[in-house]
């Protein structure tokens, strides 16, 4: 029933009037010529969608500003998105690429607010008529100066699912550097989920004080960020699943630290009061890299900010917020930006005045000219209890990442033993990879330490890679023989932790 919802939800999502339309092909700029979106759009305000090559670049010379829904989509394949990239003018000055004033579908597009020239503008998405309904899935934003998607009016749904957020802050006041800015606007919905958040600046979401019925924060792979969460005026929150390595750098202050998780009172709201508020952070990995914290702790001066601020403890004891289930892991990530260490120590040696200094780089970006997608990624150890630890036992974080990558342990393991099992310590499920020609006929067993078997396997066909279900196992240590063709090929233990 739940995949059944599942499907259902994601298929109202994306049923947005669009499904049988005409579809406009635009090419990309070529040369001197900018603006081609913009025509298109301008040319054609009906109901289409507008697709765009895989690999070109799409030079805004102007703001595409809308009051019927627009729909613009990358080509089918799997190249890399379209970039839809600001055009400086002759005064070398550029402008936001979209003033949404009806419902708006972006899909596989790559989208930075860096124009051609190098200036970051900021708001590359302003909305500004109520009730809308924006969906995001599998864009790339790189670069603001502010946030890639403002909302200037209430009532907007907006779902953001399979994307990618980078570098989304303004140097020189990082306090300007969120994912979606309500700007105190009633928002009905901000569902963010599958998504990678890198190099952000202040908070996910603000609200500014204002109300939000439902926010939702599923795993997400969250990588620096200035800030935790200000649930401040939410009604319904589920954050659970994520991974969220070195968040808060900015909530560390000498007197008055703010907390990862902060709130204030609701008062009342069409009979809606403190008393209808619940808040699930379940599930989570929540670290903090010594390194940051040095940074952070500018000579001793500054104060570990608290988990909790005092509103959010009154919720927890009222039984309104959940937090079981939380790790804080140290991860292996394979090939993870660098921290911006250097800038966060300035920022904190600075008590935050950052623009009266001459600033070290805060952004991760492989190509400081070109605009483009390539990079850094996130896939985690094997052996990590995040690849194990959500609801449904399955990995923390973003499912972009699944790509697990073996410890040093695991790596001795692979170079002198035919099998292969992690994470360790194992959960609900123990992944098995044999290195063996002899991949019929095998047998895996399991014994409890008094040698008693108490589960086994049989595999009659060739295979390498094995998912064995031990969700029924307690906490405890138990021993495996692998045998192939009744002969033994390996034996050892393993950990189960829950």
């Amino acid at each position: 029933m739940k995949n059944l919802f599942t499907i259902l939800f994601f298929l109202g999502i994306f049923s947005t009037g669009f499904a049988q339309l005409p579809v406009v092909v635009v090419e990309p700029d070529e040369g001197v010529n900018v603006g081609a979106l913009n025509a298109a759009v301008e040319a054609d305000t009906s109901s289409v969608i507008y697709e765009l090559r895989r690999g070109g670049i799409y030079y805004m010379n102007g703001r595409i500003s809308t009051n019927y829904p627009l729909h613009i989509r990358a080509e089918a394949g799997d190249g890399p998105r379209p970039i839809l990239q600001p055009a400086a003018d002759e005064n070398s000055e550029s402008d936001r690429i979209f003033s949404i004033g009806g419902d708006l579908t972006l899909e596989s597009l790559y989208i930075t607010a860096k124009d051609d020239i190098g200036n970051i503008v900021k708001n590359v998405q302003r909305a500004g008529i109520e009730d809308l309904r924006i969906v995001l899935h599998d864009c790339f934003y790189d670069y603001d100066a502010q946030c890639p998607l403002r909302l200037d009016a209430s009532g907007a749904k907006v779902f953001i699912t399979n994307c990618t957020y980078r570098n989304i802050l303004n140097v020189n006041g990082p306090n300007n550097g969120r994912v979606v800015d309500t700007r105190g606007n009633q928002t009905d919905t901000i569902w963010i989920e599958n998504t990678t958040i890198s190099h952000h600046g202040d908070l996910i979401f603000r609200t500014d004080g204002a109300y939000v019925k439902y926010f939702h924060f599923d795993h997400n792979t969250v990588f620096v960020a200035g800030e935790g969460f200000d649930l401040d005026g939410i009604l319904k929150a589920k954050i659970t699943n994520n991974i969220l390595y070195n968040m808060n750098w900015q909530g560390m202050e000498p007197l008055d630290p703010s907390g990862f998780l902060t709130n204030d009172s609701l008062g009342t709201i069409d009979e809606i009061s403190d008393a209808d508020r619940h808040f699930d952070f379940s599930n989570n990995n929540l670290y903090y890299e010594q390194g940051q914290i040095d940074a952070i702790n500018n000579n001793g001066s500054r104060v570990q900010a608290p988990f909790l601020d005092s509103s959010m403890m009154l919720f927890a004891a009222n039984g309104q917020l959940d937090t079981t289930n939380l790790i804080h892991e140290k991860l292996a990530f394979d090939n993870a930006p660098p921290a911006p260490l250097n800038y966060i120590a300035v920022y904190h040696e600075n008590d935050g005045e950052v623009d009266l200094v001459d600033v070290p780089n805060y952004y991760a970006d492989t190509d400081l000219v070109n605009p483009g997608e390539s990079g850094y990624t996130f896939n985690i150890n094997a052996d990590a209890i995040s690849a194990t630890a959500s609801k449904t036992g399955g990995m923390l974080g973003s499912p972009q990442w699944t790509n697990s990558i073996p410890t040093s342990f695991d790596v001795d393991r692979i170079n002198s033993s035919p099998v292969l099992i992690y994470p360790v310590p194992a959960r609900n499920n123990l992944y098995m990879r044999i290195n063996t020609e002899k991949t019929n006929e095998l047998e895996i067993r399991i014994f409890n330490m008094a040698g008693q078997v108490i589960k086994s396997f049989s595999y009659e066909q060739g295979r390498h890679a094995f998912s064995l279900n031990i969700s029924d196992l307690e906490n405890g240590i138990y021993l495996y023989r692998v045998n192939a063709a009744s002969e033994l090929l390996d034996a050892g233990k393993f950990a189960v932790q829950k």
